[in-house]
């Protein structure tokens, strides 16, 4: 299979005869498929564009929320109406304040809060996890308590695709305690109402 010029100037697949002749045998139905791969690429191209001139012109929303849960090392968060808490167009997300209380579990240099949901753009990489969305230190006047307040240089403006959040798969590494509190202030940035073409 190669490829000739047709009359638009468009390149279309052709197969040689095999009998070392100059005989061309071309593929029509390869044609069109090609022009229709085209015009959908080119769709999606424009789509992208107008996205990106939305994000970039119209002032995004934050939306902060608080995050309870009383488990071991990992649970679940759902986000839904009975919090009173929609996340659509989610393209940026920090952790503004958190406490952990860790109760029969030895004290660690620091636990991290994994959130899987969040693009790892977003978060920091560790060689635990790729989705560290904050790094928790302990408490120096409370045993087996971590408090994180985030100062302006930790939080990210890195923004991803918008995401729908429908919740969030949180773990907290270095934990083994089956007896642990987590208290967190989350930070959505979010898009402003979409046009309805788009």
């Amino acid at each position: 299979m190669a490829e000739n010029m047709d009359n638009g100037g468009r390149l279309i697949p052709y197969e040689y005869s095999g009998n070392g002749r100059e005989e061309l045998n071309y593929n029509s139905s390869d044609s069109e498929a090609s022009s229709s791969s085209e015009e959908d690429a080119y769709e999606y191209t424009q789509r992208k564009e107008k996205f990106f001139r939305h994000l970039f012109n119209s002032p995004l929303k934050k939306i902060r929320f608080s995050v309870d849960g009383q488990t071991g090392n990992s649970f679940t968060w759902s986000i839904n109406k009975s919090n009173k808490l929609m996340l659509n167009n989610v393209v940026g997300f920090n952790v503004i304040s958190a406490r952990i209380t860790n109760t029969d579990s030895p004290q660690a240099a620091y636990i991290d809060i994994e959130i899987t949901e969040i693009p790892s753009i977003s978060c920091i990489n560790t060689s635990n996890s790729q989705n560290i969305v904050a790094r928790i230190p302990p408490s120096s006047s409370v045993v087996n308590t971590y408090t994180y307040h985030s100062q302006t240089t930790d939080l990210t403006d890195n923004h991803f695709f918008p995401i729908e959040l429908f919740k969030l798969s949180i773990n907290l590494i270095n934990v083994t305690s089956q007896s642990t509190n987590l208290n967190m202030i989350c930070e959505a940035t979010v898009l402003g109402d979409l046009p309805e073409d788009f």
